[in-house]
């Protein structure tokens, strides 16, 4: 009774550290047209401020990972946290879109801390952890979308500066429950000694695995495909169709709504199906959705509906597809979880980086850069599963037969 008990504390903990790492992005996007103006900068400028928070995130998993394997996730956690609450602090005070974006880079390494994969390894296995993973993704689906709903209302009452207070305050509240409430997850006979060449092995191992890799650039391309949607959106829909902080902030609910719809079919479907169909099933949404929006770019549609319902469509298939992914490339990992769930988290964060970085460059008044960027995720996931991935799936299938027959 005592360990189910600890489990739902566990998982509690889970759903709101997504919450802080995903404000991190998402709760000043209604801002960056008004920071651009306060500041009197560059809209491409305002815009790293989102790729600079993720490659701060994504290269410090790689180092909270091992550390965490040696001393513990909850320790990594309180230092991460501390950092994160110290960039978003610095982003309050700032006078310059310089002064910001150095301060996102130290949030952003303090987000890496917020190694939720690693936790959810060491508390939860097999099917259940796909289930956990599935739900997690529709925590993750919603923040993006409360998040900027908040963001909006804030910016309209007070300015952009309370955006990162609130980030502030929250963070800063979250560190407090972790210090007295959350359950350290890393017994002390499964914790390794900080060893620099013994972590090098350990990427090593990891990195040259080729389907770990495969399956980890699925599941990035998957948050790739938000993180692009959410750098170009703000601009398209209030600078371009006039929708407002507020407006734009509740638009997002369709796309969040999406991978929510995504994650709950992950959750069924898992009872009655193969992996590799429910992963297929998600490719085929994404890239049928992505195509649309490209079709209706070409053609010169440009509306509310038109920048909405086809992510809306994608989003199903990245719900579907990333906690599938996720789960298969951790599953062999057990104890080395904070490695592979960091080296998981880098490959995302670095993935999502190179996106966000080109779609941050293009001063667009359509849709049309977007769509196209969306569409070739879309092509490189599929790209990825029919040339690699689904033969391991195959493989497995050899072997369940073989077994059941000998």
């Amino acid at each position: 009774m005592q360990r189910v008990s600890q489990k739902t504390v566990i998982l509690t903990f889970l759903l709101v550290l997504i919450t802080v790492a995903q404000f991190g992005v998402d709760i000043f996007l209604p801002s960056l047209p008004h920071i651009a103006s306060k500041l009197s900068c560059g809209i491409s400028s305002v815009k790293l401020s989102v790729p600079i928070y993720l490659i701060g995130l994504g290269i410090s998993q790689l180092f909270y990972g091992p550390i965490s394997d040696c001393i513990g996730r909850k320790k990594s956690l309180l230092f991460g946290l501390g950092i994160y609450c110290l960039g978003a602090f610095g982003c309050i005070f700032a006078n310059s879109i310089e002064l910001i974006i150095f301060a996102r880079l130290v949030q952003g390494f303090g987000g890496g801390a917020i190694i939720v994969r690693t936790i959810m390894r060491d508390a939860f296995n097999g099917k259940e952890f796909v289930k956990i993973s599935a739900l997690t993704v529709i925590v993750w689906a919603i923040t993006p979308v409360v998040a900027p709903v908040i963001g909006g209302y804030i910016q309209t009452y007070l300015d952009w500066r309370a955006n990162f207070a609130t980030m502030f305050i929250y963070s800063g509240i979250i560190w407090c429950l972790v210090l007295f409430f959350f359950p350290e997850t890393l017994d002390v006979n499964r914790r390794k000694t900080l060893n620099a060449s013994l972590i090098f092995m350990q990427y090593k191992k990891i990195f040259s695995c080729k389907l770990f890799i495969a399956l980890s650039l699925m599941t990035s391309l998957c948050y790739g495909f938000f993180i692009s949607f959410a750098t170009a959106s703000p601009f398209l829909l209030q600078n371009e169709l006039n929708l407002s902080p507020i407006q734009y902030g509740w638009t997002l609910l369709f796309i969040a709504l999406g991978t929510a719809i995504g994650s709950v079919i992950c959750r069924r479907a898992i009872i009655y199906y193969k992996i590799s169909q429910i992963i297929f099933f998600g490719i085929l949404c994404m890239s049928s959705a992505t195509l649309i929006m490209t079709l209706l770019a070409l053609g010169n549609v440009f509306n509310v509906s038109a920048v909405l319902l086809p992510p809306f469509l994608g989003s199903i298939g990245a719900g579907i597809i990333f906690p599938n992914c996720a789960a298969e490339a951790m599953a062999p990992y057990k104890s080395n979880a904070g490695a592979a769930g960091a080296s998981i988290g880098f490959i995302q964060m670095l993935n999502s980086f190179v996106f966000t970085l080109i779609i941050s460059t293009i001063s667009a008044k359509t849709a049309l850069p977007l769509a196209i960027e969306l569409f070739l995720i879309s092509l490189l996931i599929f790209s990825i599963y029919f040339f690699y991935v689904r033969f391991h799936f195959q493989e497995e299938v050899l072997q369940d037969d073989q077994i059941a027959t000998a």
